[in-house]
């Protein structure tokens, strides 16, 4: 029996936590199909190739998004050029009807041939990222083109699913809503990883058939490695604490700017409370690491606030600069005593690590996953949360580290427990065919 072979759509690798989803998939998927199983992976980046996510993620496969093959093979730019960029969106999954009959693909150039491909060989086709679909993060000029690439799988026969994400929020009057339902209806399983979303699922795109389900973040289930020497220093002090936070757009917010100054302003003091109140140190990481022709970085966040605490402390604090992958990002945070992460997978991959973490909510995923792990009362709000609430849980934690430590564990196990149904899922709709 030949291996089995998944193509994986629509996740932006260049931030930490979508790289640790498609880290964990690989190995999730070669867990319950066999160790010689193929992932391809769709990035979604800037970049046109994968070289530089390539260097860092050697274990991973990259492969184009449709987005990708079209910018490349309707160059020179002219009319007709852009014209071709603008058909796309009904070329590609009309080629792959054709190619399901075994007739030839005549309004495809060589590039969109070979993703074409892809989709041809791979045995189904999964959707994932954090929250890839909803108004913020599926803008006008990709939407059409992500459905085009569903509308394919699903043209060729192939099982569609959409694998452990959040979806919304959709801004009033969005059409995407009404655009994505005919694919989702049609797909072999929409998989929510939140209870919101899963409403969202419900009530805004209007999915009434048996295919929604409900599990959690596969990033979970990613394994922690032992850090390179550098990254971080080694622990000389009692406590050590743990701070990942991160540039926000603060919608709906007049001045955002100043509304991202107040909230590094206030993790500033977070930090400065901790260290002078314990003998410690802590450790500042962006769970968005930088990376060539990255459109947003982060890593100026932990520096600002490391120059905002006073100069005596100053030599206590430890930002984290360059590239930190998934899996030790999980080992340096996971040996803090106390982590406070504004990203979601920031305070996942702690979690998985064995620390307590404090997670910091800016969307309905973060309480979500809280909620399912059993540990809803670690997650506040990034927006409303003062300083000193922030302090309160912490203190808490550090009252008796041996039990939050305990409570972590447990809620990890939980988690990766309920995780594993997405692959069982995946199994069970190429049973299905």
């Amino acid at each position: 029996m030949s291996a089995h072979q998944f193509l994986v759509t629509d996740n932006v690798v260049v931030n930490l936590g979508d790289a640790a989803i498609l880290l964990a998939m690989q190995e999730s998927l070669r867990a319950e199909f066999g160790p010689e199983t193929i992932m391809r992976a769709c990035f979604c980046a800037v970049t046109r190739e994968a070289g530089a996510f390539a260097d860092r993620y050697p274990e991973l496969t990259f492969v184009p998004t449709l987005w990708h093959v079209v910018a490349d093979g309707a160059a020179p730019r002219s009319v007709w050029s852009s014209a071709w960029r603008q058909s796309a969106r009904w070329r590609f999954p009309s080629q792959a009807r054709l190619a399901a009959r075994r007739l030839p693909n005549l309004l495809l150039h060589p590039a969109e041939l070979d993703l074409l491909r892809l989709y041809r060989d791979a045995d189904a086709v999964l959707v994932t990222g954090g929250g890839l679909l909803g108004s913020s993060w599926t803008g006008a000029g990709h939407r059409h083109l992500r459905i085009a690439q569903y509308e394919a799988a699903l043209a060729l026969g192939k099982p569609l699913v959409f694998y452990a994400a959040s979806y919304g929020p959709f801004r009033p009057g969005d059409p995407l809503p009404q655009l994505l339902r005919p694919v989702m209806e049609r797909a072999a399983a929409v998989i929510s990883r939140d209870s919101i979303s899963t409403h969202v699922l419900r009530d805004q795109i209007g999915l009434r058939g048996a295919n929604v389900h409900e599990t959690i973040d596969e990033a979970v289930l990613l394994e922690p490695r032992t850090p390179r020497a550098d990254l971080a220093p080694p622990r000389t002090r009692a406590l050590r604490f743990g701070l990942a936070p991160h540039r926000w757009p603060w919608g709906g917010v007049a001045d955002r700017a100043e509304r991202q100054r107040a909230f590094e302003q206030q993790m500033a003091v977070v930090a400065r409370s901790l260290l002078e109140r314990y003998d410690a140190d802590v450790i500042l990481c962006t769970s968005h690491p930088r990376l060539p022709d990255t459109l947003h970085l982060e890593e100026d966040v932990p520096e600002r606030i490391v120059d905002m605490l006073p100069q005596e402390l100053q030599e206590r604090a430890h930002p984290v600069g360059g590239f930190v992958h998934p899996a030790e990002y999980a080992a340096i945070m996971g040996g803090c005593d106390v982590v406070i992460s504004s990203r979601l997978h920031g305070a996942i991959l702690a979690l998985a690590g064995g620390a307590p973490v404090i997670a910091l909510a800016y969307e309905h995923k973060t309480p979500g996953f809280y909620e399912k792990a059993g540990l809803r009362d670690w997650a506040l709000s990034m927006g409303d949360s003062s300083p000193e609430e922030i302090l309160a849980v912490a203190d808490t934690i550090l009252s008796d580290g041996l039990a939050a430590r305990e409570r972590v564990r447990e809620a990890v196990a939980r988690a990766r427990s309920i995780a594993r149904q997405n692959r069982q899922i995946v199994a069970r709709a190429l049973a299905g065919r």
